[in-house]
């Protein structure tokens, strides 16, 4: 009995006739290891680059010109901004606890990262409040405009000194007129044309 007969192994079982083809087996055993090797590299290629995390900010501005009201809801990741607190003021923070202190550190961290100018007049924000959407943060201010003006300048630097590649989505409503536009790390402004 041989070796391989002894283990349950024969020229049947592995799927080769005869011997003459087990020499060309070793061909077709490189073949199919180089192809489970590249499909090996592929899979940790798109593993990698699955796991890579995207660093992005939304902010939303409404303006009703009939009631000169305005609207400003920014969603950012709740972690990362967590992180820029602590980085700012070494107070660490629990958003999803909603405790009156971290809305505070909150509202004065955003404050000092979003600017918007209604034409040269800066708009004062006011903080409404915050909610918390999976790993999100939704924080919402209100303002109000007087008269008419050609731009609407928007400048979010929010997270832009922990996250090299922050990017952040800014979505403007003129009563029905909507505009939209990216900013990322570095450029933190853009002027949005008003009619």
């Amino acid at each position: 009995m041989q070796r391989n007969e002894k283990f349950g192994l024969n020229w049947d079982t592995i799927g080769l006739k005869s011997r003459k083809e087990a020499s060309g087996g070793r061909k077709n055993f490189a073949q199919r290891h180089r192809f489970a090797a590249h499909c090996l590299l592929a899979l940790c290629f798109v593993a990698i680059t699955a796991m890579h995390p995207y660093f992005v900010g939304v902010t939303e501005i409404k303006i009703e010109p009939k009631s000169k009201l305005v609207s400003v809801s920014c969603k950012l990741f709740v972690d990362d901004v967590q992180e820029a607190i602590f980085q700012q003021t070494g107070q660490k923070i629990n958003l999803s606890a909603k405790r009156p202190q971290d809305q505070v550190l909150l509202k004065n961290y955003l404050l000092s990262k979003l600017k918007i100018n209604w034409g040269t007049t800066h708009l004062p924000l006011t903080m409404l409040g915050y909610d918390i959407e999976e790993e999100g943060v939704w924080c919402y201010f209100e303002s109000s405009i007087r008269g008419k003006a050609k731009s609407l300048v928007v400048c979010n630097r929010a997270l832009y000194e922990t996250l090299e590649t922050q990017t952040h989505f800014l979505h403007v409503t003129y009563g029905t007129v909507k505009q939209h536009w990216k900013i990322s790390n570095p450029e933190d402004c853009h002027t949005f044309g008003m009619q």
